[in-house]
């Protein structure tokens, strides 16, 4: 979480969060869509 609670989501070997969201269902929909591209597998 940053300083103002919203939840993120820091890949393996990053130091940054590559995404925040509010929201954690369209933070989840977020990192599933990036795992999608960068992987080509769905999650879950």
């Amino acid at each position: 979480m940053d300083e103002n609670e919203h939840s993120s989501f820091i890949p393996d070997g990053a130091s940054e969060p590559l995404f925040f969201d509010v929201f954690l269902g369209s933070l989840c929909r977020r990192i599933e869509d990036w795992l999608q591209n960068n992987t080509g597998s769905v999650a879950g």
